[in-house]
């Protein structure tokens, strides 16, 4: 589960901003249930929602989520050894020289870790991790730090030597030693990056998302019975394979153009899939056969629906974070609350998952769906920074409507439009 996680200067983050999920007790009578965890009295949250104005910086809390676990999934086996690192940092001013950082707080196997990397574009500056032992003592398992050999803890053992000799300077040690099977490392390197996973709903319904359905029968099952009882008229949903180009002459032209003009590669060079995949959903009729419908012929609310419940409900049946971007698109406001209310409960989410997102949809603010230290909100300064901070920042009382006084401005972190200068505007093209 994660407990923090927080970043300087990447895109719009330039100083550091911290997202916490670990509960306020003065809140503990509120609607969900939390996470029970030996030596945090708050206990962990479930559930973040993060609220702002557009481009006011909510996206790039996620985007900096994804780019962490990307360098530790990716900087050893996939960036190249003479290349710059692939990060953005503040561009406004003369942050955009200085290093980026970023830290998570996470518990992995029942204990608590505390990661983090310092990089710029060159090189890595600065890379630790440290456990938390029985007692509640902070553990060192390496330090690493740019042009010095690391500082190895007692308690992380294996070839760690061998594998520092072979850590790139602009890759992390972490992406190395999992690399190299690194028996103590591997594994939490493992649940970093297939535990936390990043999700933005302008990508839209893909085959996988599906497919991962299917193949498990459970989760095929709990997502029928949401589609069901969200009233889309949806009684099954399949995947069905198709002959490529078969019914389109663009598309046979096109192969067949392509195949011409590439007579100079190898055989087998070039190569056509002869079947895809696509998705259908299967509606009710009154005759009682269902009706196959693909999936360009449905809602984008009902394609939005299906692709966040799988993904969703793998992540409460394993565990993890899963971080959605844009959550309100094209989902109806009761449709947001009972995922939001399926991470919530204990009952449906058992196995500590956790959910992460930002949106404009203001009904999420009501008490029955959050509690007050689950919300967050994001504002830009003057000079273009975002700030992040959480509700609990401000006097509020248990049963006030958050709702309103979002609306209102109390909380900051809303779009300011003057409406007179709009209806001047307006006007002035007629």
């Amino acid at each position: 589960m994660i407990l923090r996680f927080a970043a300087k200067n990447f895109r719009s983050l330039r100083d550091d901003q911290e997202l916490s999920l670990i509960g306020t007790e003065a809140f503990k009578n509120s609607a969900s249930d939390l996470i029970k965890r030996e030596g945090i009295p708050g206990g962990v949250l479930r559930c973040a929602a993060i609220f702002g104005a557009n481009a006011s910086g909510k996206t790039n809390v996620l985007n900096a989520i994804k780019f962490m676990i990307d360098c530790i999934r990716d900087s050893q086996s996939k960036w190249s050894p003479q290349g710059e690192i692939p990060r953005t940092p503040f561009l406004l001013d003369e942050s955009r020289d200085q290093p980026s950082c970023f830290r998570l707080d996470f518990v992995f196997e029942d204990t608590r870790f505390e990661y983090g990397f310092t990089i710029d574009s060159a090189k890595v500056l600065e890379e630790y991790l440290d456990a938390w032992i029985p007692g509640g003592r902070k553990a060192k398992w390496f330090d690493r730090k740019a042009n010095q050999k690391i500082d190895f803890g007692k308690r992380l053992t294996g070839e760690n030597r061998t594998i520092e000799s072979l850590t790139r300077e602009n890759s992390l040690f972490l992406s190395a030693a999992a690399q190299n099977n690194h028996a103590m490392l591997l594994p939490l390197y493992t649940w970093l990056t297939t535990r936390i996973r990043v999700l933005s709903q302008r990508v839209g319904l893909n085959v996988s998302t599906v497919k991962s359905c299917v193949v498990d029968p459970q989760i095929k099952e709990r997502v029928l019975a949401l589609l069901t009882t969200a009233d889309l008229g949806i009684v099954d949903f399949e995947l069905k394979e198709e002959a490529v180009g078969s019914k389109d002459p663009f598309i046979n032209a096109l192969r067949k153009a392509i195949v011409a003009t590439a007579k100079d590669f190898p055989p087998g060079q070039i190569a056509f899939p002869e079947k895809i995949e696509t998705v259908r959903l299967l509606h009710k009729t009154k005759g009682g056969q269902p009706v196959p419908l693909s999936i360009a012929e449905e809602s984008s609310g009902t394609s939005a629906y299906l692709g966040l419940l799988g993904p969703c409900l793998e992540t409460l049946t394993s565990g993890g974070l899963i971080c959605i971007d844009e959550f309100n698109a094209s989902l109806h406001p009761l449709l947001a609350t009972r995922i939001v209310h399926l991470f919530n409960s204990p009952v449906s989410n058992p196995n500590g998952a956790q959910l992460v997102f930002n949106t404009h949809d203001t009904n999420l603010l009501r008490r029955t769906t959050l509690r007050r230290d689950q919300i967050w909100f994001t504002e830009k300064d003057e000079e273009g920074a975002t700030h992040l901070y959480p509700l609990s920042d401000f006097k509020t009382r248990q049963h006030q409507n958050v709702e309103k006084g979002y609306l209102e401005g109390r909380y900051g972190a809303i779009p300011f439009v003057d409406e007179e200068d709009l209806l001047n505007l307006a006007s002035e093209g007629e």
